[in-house]
């Protein structure tokens, strides 16, 4: 399989993982072709990506095209992709890279191997973080309450350095 869809809401976390499996791949960073898009992806930086697709690798066997859509892609540009990825070159590898696989078409999911990267995400939904500092808390009471009953601690002081780490 030459295409490859890192998922991942981390970009500078995916960009790591595409440098070092490209690099485990034998691609040299003189054969990566890694566009930068300043807004989301669209059909002409798609055409763009098809031309040069068509170039040999300059100094390796294979050469490989970095798709970061971060900011979005348009569903034309999907399709035009989806025709990218339904005949890729023998010698190139294509990865693309998105914070969640729901926002392509389910031909594309489909015609790429998906690699999702998991991490300390940061940009969880209110109720997640939420949930989380919820537990946390009840840990930590949990842990002093234990405290306070097997050992001779000042059940005061117990109670305030628990509420003040919070």
């Amino acid at each position: 399989m030459h295409s490859f869809l890192i998922v991942s809401r981390d970009k500078k976390k995916a960009s790591l993982y595409i440098s070092d499996f490209l690099k485990k791949k034998g691609i040299y960073p003189i054969d990566i072709s890694q566009p930068v898009y300043e807004k989301a992806v669209g059909i002409e930086d798609v055409r763009n990506i098809q031309k040069s697709i068509l170039f040999k690798p300059f100094k390796g066997k294979s050469k490989a095209i970095v798709i970061e859509a971060y900011e979005g892609i348009t569903t034309e540009a999907q399709n035009a992709l989806l025709k990218i990825l339904e005949e890729p070159p023998i010698n190139t590898i294509i990865v693309v890279s998105i914070p969640k696989k729901e926002l392509l078409l389910p031909t594309i999911i489909s015609r790429c191997k998906i690699i999702e990267l998991q991490g300390n995400d940061l940009a969880l939904s209110r109720e997640e973080n939420i949930q989380y500092l919820y537990l946390n808390f009840l840990r930590q009471l949990q842990k002093t309450y234990t405290i306070i009953k097997s050992t001779n601690v000042n059940q005061r002081i117990a109670l305030e350095n628990l509420f003040l780490s919070f």
